[in-house]
């Protein structure tokens, strides 16, 4: 009954998160992870997917800090979960799930402010992009906001090493 209340509660999360009721989000959120957490649920993907549902909640109310620390979270139980994916199918849905908890921490970096994470962040994901996914349109997005915050971070290493990967993998399309 646990899990159908939870796939249930996180239909109506994305709801309110698509439809900008974030504030109804977070708070249905809290009682999702509560109970997931009381059936020792917490290191789950299920949980990590949530979380992420969540933390794109607090990013759209603009509450970036609460945000990366969801995204972060989330992060930290798919690495652990990566090892136990073993179907090609799980394995692609998964990456995207990871991928998408890197960028959130590197847009939330971004909004408060430190660039260095954000870039780093942004890094880790299109490696992530280019090894699962290949350098198509997203992996191509990532280097771009790698250059872009190398720029403003007055980097110009990391600039060239972005800007060069994505020549390299550019002429291909």
């Amino acid at each position: 009954a646990h899990g159908m209340y939870v796939a249930i509660g996180n239909e109506l999360l994305n709801f309110f998160r698509e439809t900008g009721q974030h504030e109804k989000a977070i708070t249905l959120s809290d009682d999702i992870l509560l109970l997931m957490e009381e059936f020792q649920q917490e290191h789950s993907e299920n949980f990590a997917y949530i979380m992420i549902n969540v933390a794109s909640s607090y990013s759209g109310a603009g509450r970036y800090a609460e945000a990366e620390s969801y995204y972060t979270r989330a992060v930290h139980i798919l690495e652990e979960q990566r090892p136990l994916i073993q179907e090609e199918s799980q394995k692609k849905y998964f990456d995207v799930y990871y991928i998408t908890a890197l960028c959130g921490i590197a847009e939330a970096a971004y909004q408060l402010g430190n660039l260095k994470k954000a870039l780093n962040d942004f890094g880790k994901a299109a490696s992530e992009s280019l090894f699962c996914c290949g350098d198509g349109e997203g992996t191509r997005m990532l280097w771009k906001n790698c250059i872009s915050l190398a720029d403003a971070l007055k980097d110009p290493e990391q600039k060239n090493y972005y800007q060069s990967l994505l020549e390299k993998h550019e002429f291909k399309h």
